[in-house]
Parts: C-alpha cells; structure tokens; sequence
C-alpha cells in the first residue's frame, strides 16, 4: 500500500512539472496518507511486540546462553546463564568463589577469556594425558579448576541485600542466621548448596520495541556459597519455593501465564531470545506439537537432602523422543535407526524419555543409537579426546532427524559439529587426508544415567513451555525468518539492537499469542502412543556406568593428525 501510495505521489510531482500546475493540496493530502500508514505499521508492530522479550547473548564458544543483569544497591554486575531445568535464580556469593580477574569482575556484561566457560562444559582441546573419571558424571562436563569469570555478588556491598526465611517470607539481615538453606542437584548434575537471600533486581528485556528493563525488588534467590560451576544461573523452570523469574512478569501486569517460548536462532546466531509469556508463529516452520511433562521417580537418592520435593515430580522438561535417524540432502536418502535400544544401563524400545537441558552443550543419548549415528555419518571415537570426531565437511551433506511419533524434527548436521583443536593448542586438528576435524556433540547417556538434549539441540528447534500446565511444545526452527546481525561486538545490547530487532520480528509477519489456557497456541498434540503412561526413572546408582567397547571405531590422535584405526 505505502509504494502505491509513493508511486502515485511521485506521478503526481512529474504531472505537475510537465503541466506547470503544482497539485499541492493533493500532494499534501497524499503525504497525510503516507504519514498516516507509517504510524499504523509503527502502531501494529509495538502490538506484536507487547510481550517481553528477553535477548539472550551466547557465550564465546556458542555453547550456553546467558543475560547480564544487576544486583543489589548499589549495582554489581553479574551474568546468569539460562537454566530451563530450573525455577531459581541463583548467585555465586563472592566470599565463596574466587575471582579470574579484576577486569571480568569490572564488567560482567564482557568475558574476554575462553575461561569463561569452562565451568560449564570441558573445552574441546583436551590434553590426551589428562583422565576422565566416569564414576563421577560431573567430572565429564566440568572443569576442575574454575573461577567466577562473569561476576560474584557480595551481600556486604549491597544496602539492599538481607538473607531469607522462605517459611517465614522475612528478611533476616545480613547473616545466615534463620535464613533457609538450600541445596539442590540441577538436571546437568551442577549441585548448588548456599542460603535464600533477597535484593534488588534489575532484567534487561525488549517491551514494545524499545530496551527497557524490568525490576524486582526484594527478588527472593539463592546467595550459593558451594557449587562445581561459578556462573549464576536464571531458572524460568518451576521454582521449589513457588516464585520464580517469570513471576516477576505476571505480578507487574505484563504477562497472565507462567510460561515461554526460547528461540536461539540456530548455531551462527548471536543472540537468542526468551519470550515471555507468548509465542510467535513464524519462529517455527512445519507442525508445532504438544508434550505434557513426563513424570520423573526417583531412586537412590535421599532425595529430600537435594531439596527435591519428592521421589515422584512431574515438573521437569522431560517429554518422549520415539526414535532417531539421519537425512542426505544430496540423495533424500533417509536412514531410521533401529527401535531398539541398548544404553550400557539398560535395553529396551522407543519412546524414550529425554531430558531438555540449557546449560548442558552435549546431547546424552543410547549407547547403540549413538554407534547408529556414527556409522551413518563416518565419525569415530577419539580416545584422547573422549569425543566422538568426523569430517567437518559432513556437516553440510544433511540432518540428523528427532522422531516424535509421526512428527520429525530435522536439524542440519552442521548444527552439532564444533571444530577439534589440538592439546591446548589453536591448531584444529585434521584427518591424514587433510580435511579439518570436528567434534560430534553426542555421548552415550550412561556418562549421566539418562538421556538430555543440551544447548546444540535446542538451538535447532523452537520450544514453548507453559509452567503452569505442564506442558512443552517443539517445532523445527524457521531457516528461512531473518535474524539480526548488530554492527558492534559488544557483549551488551543498547535500544538501537531493541529497536532493529522489533522491527525486524515485524518484517518477519509474526503472530504473537499468549499462552496459558490449557493449550500451547498453534500447537498440536503429539501422537506418541501411550504417551501418558511413560514415566522417567532416574536411578543415582548407575550414573557413571562401565563405559562401552569402543574398538570397532576408533582413531588416534598423532601430531595434529587423526587417524582412523
């Protein structure tokens, strides 16, 4: 409409030239339209966007997706990483946690290590000498030695800050005196012991395209004095205490449900997005389908010591996966792997519950599916590395495929590929034939005891989870909606990013619908068969079992080079 409008403004100009009559209450009129249009598409696109959007930065290895925010009066800077596994927000208190450096602590809004991952995920260039101990999961995905790179709060700094007494709901001063303490175990095994605590919170988020932030005030967390990792975490999950982050949303009149969508954007991305209360229909292409959380039992565990409510909860993000495959985009051959299923704990046939893990990079899935993937796209077991490694140029010959009854998620292969680099070197490692090396981002589930789709998953997919239901929805991520790309490196987002952005979702043509009637919107219920009667067990027992024989499909590791055995 507007260019017809301008086509015919333009004719009128030339008219009038040509005629030497100047039509200028025509033009003016014309002009008013023009005026008018612009103000409705400005008007429709702050519509769309009246649902808060949370603009997520990845970190520097693209493997986890973190907010910077600000705690406490006066404001220490901290960043939290995105934990959808859990309902709190937790901080690391600074007599407890070392700190990198006087720059990280400075700004937290800009890590300027590799360090400043480390404690969630071993790096990819691993000394072939140093040892993986598998009795114990955590020692697979963490790092030993690790330090608060992204910040640490410090309740003495802060007017504002007191410990908490959740029974109670009172602030009980600056010591630990009557507070509430709290210790969990989160679903990537990062165990967090500390106190509640309350202070002043400040959120960066987008609202009717322009950066703002959002404000809670006495926000009740967790001030965690021990734990395996040192970057704070943002919980949108169902909080143990019965308030969570989103909370915060729905108390000042912004949102009605406990509930949102993620949208990471895919692997090359630089920001994802955390909508609140809402999802958007042009994020997602094909079917959009429906999960009620799994139910999870508990065994072996004490399980009131990890401040877990009961042996049996059914508010994790658990749904069923009901098998797996591989895609050639060259040929359209398609390759199902087999029903069964043989996880070195146990056998047995899809479904299978599956873990939605953000803080987890590695996908944790059956032993033999695994072997099953390897086979198909030519990778092989890395002894030095304990990773699985393959041709970096696969990544552009297909998908790997995610089976949800008669639902399929397919996701580029590339989307699960991370460059192999040498011990502690910047050297990438190759293949004898010179093609570059890359880490597969799949280990076999018994490093865990179950089965989890990490960050390289959800990167690829759009999820929508509604809290207060119970339910999840998944959809292959659109490659074709246009994403940002901001002209700075900075780590921290200011109002032109908001507003490009805005616009931008605009041009896309999204739909946004709240959520929280029962129903995820757009969303179709999932066919897997019985899917009510499948439950998670989780046995503390068999984490870190006897690992499997690997010498079928192995390589080594010499000078810089791979070699397949």
């Amino acid at each position: 409409m507007t260019n017809l409008i301008s086509y015919l403004l333009n004719f009128l100009i030339i008219s009038s030239i040509i005629t030497g009559t100047v039509f200028a209450k025509n033009i003016k009129n014309i002009k008013n339209l023009i005026d008018d249009e612009n103000d409705q598409e400005i008007d429709k696109r702050e519509n769309d966007q009246k649902y808060p959007v949370i603009l997520l930065r990845p970190d520097e290895q693209h493997r986890v997706f973190q907010l910077n925010v600000q705690v406490g009066s006066p404001p220490q800077n901290l960043t939290l990483r995105l934990d959808i596994g859990s309902g709190d927000v937790w901080l690391p208190a600074e007599e407890n946690f070392s700190i990198c450096s006087p720059s990280t602590t400075s700004s937290a809004a800009a890590p300027t290590t590799s360090d400043s991952s480390k404690d969630e995920t071993r790096v990819l260039s691993i000394d072939a000498s140093e040892s993986i101990d598998h009795s114990s999961a955590t020692s697979v995905l963490y790092a030993d030695n690790v330090c608060a790179s992204l910040g640490v709060y410090d309740m003495e700094d802060s007017n504002s800050g007191s410990y908490y007494n959740v029974g109670e709901s009172l602030s009980v001063g600056k010591t630990t005196n009557g507070s509430t303490e709290s210790f969990k175990v989160l679903p990537s095994f990062i165990y967090l012991s500390g106190h509640y605590a309350e202070d002043n919170f400040s959120f960066p988020m987008v609202l009717n395209a322009h950066l703002t932030d959002i404000k809670g005030e006495n926000f009740v967390f967790i001030d965690v004095n021990n734990s395996i990792v040192s970057t704070g975490g943002l919980g949108v999950g169902i909080s143990t205490i019965g308030s969570n982050f989103i909370d915060l949303f729905i108390e000042q009149g912004i949102v009605d449900s406990n509930s949102y969508s993620l949208v990471l954007n895919g692997k090359d991305a630089i920001y994802g997005e955390l909508i609140i209360g809402a999802v958007r229909n042009t994020d997602f292409t094909d079917s959009f389908i429906e999960f009620d959380f799994v139910p999870m039992i508990i065994e072996g565990l004490d399980y009131n010591s990890y401040g877990l409510a009961a042996s049996y909860s059914n508010e994790m993000p658990i749904i069923a996966i009901s098998g797996f495959g591989v895609s050639s985009s060259a040929t359209n051959r398609t390759v199902e792997f087999s029903n069964n299923y043989n996880d070195e704990l146990y056998s047995g046939s899809y479904p299978k519950p599956i873990v939605l893990d953000s803080r987890s990079y590695y996908n944790y899935i059956p032993y033999s599916t695994l072997i099953d993937m390897a086979v198909e796209l030519n990778a092989y077991y890395a002894e030095a590395l304990d990773r699985w490694v393959l041709d970096c140029n696969v990544g552009d010959l297909g998908t790997i495929d995610f089976h949800f009854g008669n639902y399929t998620i397919n996701i580029p292969i590339s989307e699960f590929l991370t460059p192999a680099y040498g011990n502690n070197t910047d050297t990438q490692l190759q293949f004898d034939n010179g093609d570059n090396a890359c880490i597969l981002s799949f280990l076999p589930d018994y490093y865990h005891g179950f089965s989890m789709f990490g960050s390289t998953f959800l990167r690829g997919v759009v999820l929508a989870v509604d809290n207060e239901n119970k339910k999840i929805a998944l959809g292959r991520l659109n490659p074709y909606r246009i994403v940002y790309a901001p002209q700075h490196p900075n780590a921290v987002f200011n109002d032109t990013d908001a507003s490009e952005i805005a616009a931008i979702d605009y041009q896309n043509g999204l739909s946004t619908v709240a959520m929280g009637n029962g129903s995820i919107p757009f969303a179709t219920r999932n066919d897997i068969a019985n899917y009510s009667d499948i439950t998670f067990t989780y046995n503390t027992k068999t984490v870190g079992a006897t690992e499997a024989n690997y010498s079928a499909v192995t390589a080594f590791i010499s000078e810089g080079e791979i070699f397949v055995a």
